[in-house]
């Protein structure tokens, strides 16, 4: 049997582009979207733990770094350049103000979920991991 892709409502999409919109504030993108201020928490939640809704934020996010031509190389790079600006003395030169530009890229990271560690599946055969626990006790 193949599993049908459920679609957005007009609800779900106009809270995932203010969630985007709005840095990934939940409550504030549900009131947006049209949820009542005092479940806007709780609707966030949901509509966040819902794969169809999370699959749609992520298509917005990849076209909206895309349109900025952001990646976790261009904010790496950034600061690389900042960096060697700095201890080379260029930066005073060029009136760069260095904390700035770090705010910034680390600014843009956060907001891109650059800088979350990358989730890996685990994977282990419990029979095994059971022998070796009697083993040791």
């Amino acid at each position: 049997m193949r599993c049908q892709q459920q679609e957005l409502t007009n609800k779900q999409k106009v809270f995932c582009k203010a969630y985007i919109r709005n840095g990934y504030n939940g409550a504030q993108a549900a009131i947006v979207a049209g949820y009542s201020k005092e479940t806007a928490k709780e609707m966030a939640c949901e509509n966040l733990t819902k794969p169809h809704v999370k699959k749609y934020v992520d298509e917005l996010m990849t076209i909206e770094e895309e349109r900025l031509g952001l990646s976790k190389e261009w904010a790496a790079d950034m600061l690389k350049k900042t960096a060697e600006g700095c201890i080379t003395g260029k930066a005073s030169q060029h009136e760069i103000h260095p904390a700035g530009v770090i705010g910034a890229v680390e600014a843009i990271s956060k907001l891109f979920g650059y800088n979350e560690p990358e989730k890996k599946e685990i994977k282990h055969d419990v029979t095994e991991m059971v022998k070796e626990y009697e083993r040791e006790y």
